[in-house]
């Protein structure tokens, strides 16, 4: 690990018994992000940088177990990875939310967007954060408000666009966004 390097997070959304968030001829998100988050955990490993997965198989977590799993190991940055839905399948893109309290998480956020935009000549739908309904002046997203370093979502394409099924259902694809994850990570710590 790189002397000066911080500890990163990396979490591959959903898993386990958490499987309903498919694409339109089979993709399914599960599986789909554990590719993607296994290819960022190397590139980062490569690298030197020392990385916490929450998980490496088809496994269960709840947010909390994996909010908790990044603050027992005292990561400095996380992101969890996703793949999106719309109701509408012509809606496609990166997402990337951050914290309400901006900072660091917000800088973070813009930088994966980038990185992903220009490695797989994806656009940017939106950078965002989302304050909670119910709970006002906390964040609505679990992984984010139950960690205690700044943490990015990153929705790498819309898994509900037939044609961004296809893009997620290429091994090639999940690899090389999953390095432009890495790569985003890396620029950010720079």
């Amino acid at each position: 690990m790189k002397a000066t390097a911080k500890l990163i997070g990396i979490d591959p959304g959903h898993g386990g018994t958490d499987r309903s968030n498919h694409g339109p001829t089979g993709y399914i998100e599960a599986d789909g992000v554990l590719d993607i988050s296994l290819a960022c955990r190397d590139e980062l490993v490569s690298q030197g940088y020392g990385v916490i997965i929450t998980r490496k198989t088809d496994k269960t977590l709840s947010l909390s177990q994996r909010a908790a799993v990044f603050n027992k190991a005292g990561c400095s940055l996380a992101v969890s990875i996703h793949t999106n839905a719309a109701p509408v399948s012509s809606i496609r893109g990166i997402e990337t939310i951050y914290s309400i309290l901006g900072g660091t998480g917000k800088e973070l956020a813009e930088v994966l967007a980038k990185q992903l935009k220009n490695d797989l000549q994806l656009t940017i739908r939106r950078i965002f954060s989302r304050e909670s309904e119910v709970n006002r002046g906390t964040d609505y997203y679990g992984i984010i408000r139950q960690t205690k370093m700044p943490c990015v979502i990153v929705e790498v394409e819309f898994h509900s666009n037939p044609d961004a099924e296809s893009l997620l259902k290429d091994p090639g694809f999940r690899r090389r966004a999953g390095i432009s994850i890495a790569k985003g990570i890396i620029k950010f710590l720079g």
